[in-house]
C-alpha cells in the first residue's frame, strides 16, 4: 500500500507530465540548455568517507559540471517530470588546469540508471542528496575506484529508447546520445585531457544502452556542421551492471517470456513500440559488427541457468497478482534464484553471452549471476563494480599496462528452493 507521501509525490509528477507534455505539444519552445558549450573551470572537492567494508578514505577530486555535448538537444523526460539536456560532468584525479601538456587520461564514460544520477547522487534507497559524496554508493562503487586507478571519468545525461518516450507526445526519442557523447568527447580529448584511444564504457540498468553503440561498427562519418562526428565510436571494453541487452519488444517477447504471459507483456506501458519504432537490440547488433568489444555483465539475480535462456512469466506494472506482489521485487536477498522476467533479468546476460559465442567471441565476454544485491552490499562478498578498472587495463594500448589482475566472476554461492 503507498504512503501518503508516495502518492502525493505520484499526483505531482503526473500534473507536471501532463502539462510539460501539452505545453510542446502546442507548439511552446523548448527551455534553453542547462549547460555551457565552453567547459567549465573544474571545481575541487576532497571527500571523506567509510566504503561498504567499513574502511575509511579519502578522495581529492576535479569536478567540471554542466558541459554542453553533441547538439545540446533539450528533451522531457516523463519519469523525472523534468527537462533534461544532452549534458556531462568531468570528474579528473589531478587539477586540469596543472596537468602537463599533452597529458593523456584513460577515460571512463559512465551512463547511469534511471533517474537524475548523471553527478553519482545516487544513495541506497533514498532520493538524491544534495550532498552525496560520503553516502552515496555508486560514488563508492565506481567513481573513487576510478579516480584511484588514475581514469578520468565523464558522465552524460542521454535520453533512452524506453525511459524517454513521451507517449503522449508521440514522438520517438533519440536514442544515439551515448553515441554522439562517445564521439564529442573524443574528438574534444585534447581540452579534456583525456586518451582517445584508451576510451572504457561503463553503465547500469538505463545506462546499459551503451553497450548497444559499444558493439555496432564505428559511426564515424563526414558532417561539415558536426565535426565530432568524424571520431571514432568504439570504446576498448565496457563493463554493465543490471545489463538491458535488447529493448526490441518482438525479440524480448519470443526470447524471454513465457507464451502465457505474452498478453501480459504486450500490454504494458512501459514498452511503447508504436508502429516502425526502433529501440534498438545490443543482442541484434553481435552478429552484424566487425569489431566486438570486450565485456563484462553483472547481474544480483542468478538465472536458472548459465548456458540456456529459461523463459520467464511477465507480471503487470500495477504488480496486483499475489504472484507479482510477493515475487517480483529487485535486490531482493530472500528470492535470488526466482524465475520471473523483470528489466534486469539475468536471461539477458545468459543471451548476450550466447551471441558472443555465435559470433566467436565467446573469449571476450564474462557475465557474473549472484553478485551483491545492492551495489556494495556489507553482508555479501562482492560488489557489482568491484575489479573493473582491472578488468579495463587489460585493454589498454599504449603506454601499455602490464601488471594487472585477470578478472573473474565471483564465486558467491546460493541456495536454490526445492523446486
Amino acid at each position: 500500500m503507498k504512503s501518503f507521501f508516495q502518492a502525493a509525490v505520484q499526483i505531482l509528477f503526473s500534473f507536471l507530465f501532463l502539462f510539460a507534455g501539452n505545453s510542446f505539444a502546442q507548439g511552446l519552445a523548448l527551455p534553453a540548455p542547462d549547460c555551457t558549450s565552453k567547459l567549465p573551470v573544474a571545481k575541487s572537492h576532497t571527500i571523506a568517507y567509510v566504503n561498504y567494508q567499513n574502511q575509511s578514505g579519502q578522495i581529492t577530486f576535479w569536478e567540471s559540471d554542466n558541459f554542453c555535448y553533441a547538439d545540446k538537444a533539450v528533451w522531457w523526460e516523463p519519469g523525472s517530470a523534468a527537462y533534461l539536456t544532452q549534458r556531462a560532468s568531468v570528474y579528473s584525479p589531478v587539477n586540469p588546469a596543472k596537468d602537463p601538456v599533452g597529458t593523456k587520461r584513460p577515460v571512463i564514460i559512465y551512463t547511469h540508471p534511471n533517474g537524475q544520477t548523471e553527478k553519482f547522487m545516487f544513495k541506497e534507497s533514498s532520493i538524491p542528496s544534495d550532498n552525496p559524496y560520503p553516502t552515496s554508493t555508486l560514488f563508492q562503487s565506481v567513481l573513487v575506484q576510478a579516480l584511484n586507478a588514475g581514469y578520468t571519468v565523464i558522465t552524460l545525461e542521454f535520453r533512452h529508447p524506453i525511459a524517454s518516450y513521451d507517449a503522449k507526445l508521440n514522438t520517438a526519442p533519440g536514442n544515439t546520445d551515448i553515441r554522439d557523447g562517445i564521439q564529442f568527447m573524443r574528438y574534444n580529448a585534447e581540452q579534456l585531457h583525456i586518451d582517445p584511444d584508451n576510451l572504457f564504457l561503463v553503465g547500469q540498468s538505463r545506462g546499459s544502452l551503451n553497450m548497444l553503440w559499444g558493439i555496432k561498427d564505428n559511426a564515424a562519418s563526414s558532417d561539415a556542421q558536426r565535426p565530432w562526428r568524424s571520431a571514432s565510436s568504439k570504446a576498448n571494453a565496457i563493463w554493465d551492471y543490471q545489463a538491458q541487452t535488447c529493448y526490441d519488444r518482438a525479440t524480448v517477447e519470443n526470447n524471454f517470456v513465457l507464451p502465457s504471459s505474452y498478453a501480459v507483456f504486450e500490454a504494458d506501458p512501459k514498452f511503447p513500440e508504436p508502429p516502425g519504432y526502433k529501440a534498438g537490440c545490443s543482442l541484434g547488433a553481435v552478429g552484424n559488427s566487425s569489431s566486438i568489444p570486450p565485456m563484462v555483465l553483472m547481474y544480483d539475480e542468478a538465472p536458472l541457468s548459465i548456458s540456456t535462456v529459461s523463459l520467464q512469466n511477465y507480471c503487470s506494472t500495477d504488480w496486483s497478482s499475489e504472484y507479482c506482489w510477493k515475487k517480483l521485487k529487485w535486490h531482493d536477498a530472500d528470492n535470488i534464484w526466482n524465475t520471473w522476467f523483470d528489466e534486469h533479468d539475468a536471461n539477458f546476460g545468459v543471451a548476450m553471452n550466447q551471441a558472443y559465442g555465435n559470433a566467436g567471441a565467446g573469449t571476450k565476454i564474462q557475465a557474473c549471476y549472484g553478485v551483491a544485491i545492492t551495489y556494495d552490499d556489507p553482508s555479501g562478498p562482492w560488489n557489482g563494480y568491484r575489479g573493473l578498472t582491472s578488468f579495463f587495463n587489460q585493454y589498454r594500448t599504449v603506454p601499455a599496462v602490464n601488471a594487472f589482475t585477470p578478472f573473474e566472476c565471483p564465486q558467491v554461492k546460493h541456495t536454490p528452493p526445492n523446486i
